[in-house]
């Protein structure tokens, strides 16, 4: 298989933790398993991918991977998902795949790259990456490749951002459908036709979206959102929501000179009495609600 440029652009890259976040059809699987094959064949490795269900691994890659190894191959065990291959250098690598379902099972493991797809639908996911699967890098100072299409703001939207707090470890890619020279424009343009556009903005343009409940959806967290505290503030002013049935909502909103308007604080409360409220909203000294 040859990989296409965008592919190359992420294989050649020596960080040691990739994030690549890719539209839909954009060749992830393919980038997946020749990147594994390369490795097991190179140097003595081992390898494990791993994919949200055992069931979608063996769907995923497993096949590929037994059908382009079976010539090199020592050892196929089709029940755990193992395959050992001979390497170039004249001993062996191993690579077996995973369900996330079932990924504590690998405590005690060791390896030299772990290849996670999917990562955006995986659950409880800090706690395994931190618990388990760090732990089986250590001793070879092991690598990963984290691979999805984002599902709204989650672990993976932290993940894709690591690279700007670490980027000597880290590295992120962003790449679309239309970054696939094997899928024509007309065709992805004609998928867009028939999607809403969040939709496909989420699904092949891989852009962290949140959709649902979303009131504005021009709101963009690279945009709108900032760590600074604003400045030149002339207004203070209070946003207030009864809620009723739901938790009570209190917003500090602050005006600057310019006529800018920040959310700098929000406050939710379930079962407050008017009284309660009245004083929290006086604790805030705000110029208008």
């Amino acid at each position: 298989m040859v990989l296409t440029e965008s592919q190359k652009k992420i294989a050649r890259d020596r960080h040691r933790f990739k994030v690549i976040n890719c539209g839909r059809r954009f060749g992830k699987t393919m980038y997946e398993t020749e990147s594994i094959k390369g490795l097991a064949v190179s140097r003595e490795s081992r390898q494990c991918y791993i994919a949200p269900t055992l069931g979608e691994a063996r769907e995923i890659a497993w096949n590929i991977l037994k059908k382009e190894l079976s010539g090199i191959a020592t050892n196929i065990n089709e029940t755990r998902l193992e395959i050992t291959v001979k390497n170039l250098v004249g001993s062996e690598s191993f690579i077996i795949l995973k369900g996330w379902e079932s990924v504590e099972n690998l405590r005690g493991q060791y390896f030299d790259k772990i290849i996670l797809d999917e990562v955006a639908k995986y659950k409880n996911f800090w706690a395994m990456w931190q618990e388990v699967l760090i732990p089986t890098l250590t001793d070879r100072r092991g690598g990963a490749d984290f691979i999805s299409t984002p599902r709204g703001f989650n672990h993976f939207y932290d993940l894709y951002n690591k690279h700007l707090t670490d980027p000597e470890n880290w590295a992120a890619f962003h790449f679309t459908t239309y970054d696939n020279p094997h899928i024509s424009k007309e065709e992805v343009d004609s998928l867009k036709a028939q999607m809403t556009d969040t939709r496909f903005s989420q699904e092949y343009m891989a852009d962290f979206k949140k959709s649902e409940g979303l009131v504005y959806q021009e709101f963009k967290r690279d945009l709108h959102l900032f760590d600074d505290e604003p400045k030149d503030i002339i207004e203070t002013i209070g946003g207030l929501d009864f809620g009723f049935n739901h938790p009570m909502a209190l917003l500090t909103i602050k005006k600057d000179t310019s006529n800018r308007y920040w959310v700098t604080n929000e406050w939710y409360k379930q079962g407050q009495t008017n009284d309660q409220l009245i004083e929290k909203i006086q604790s805030c000294k705000f110029n208008k609600l």
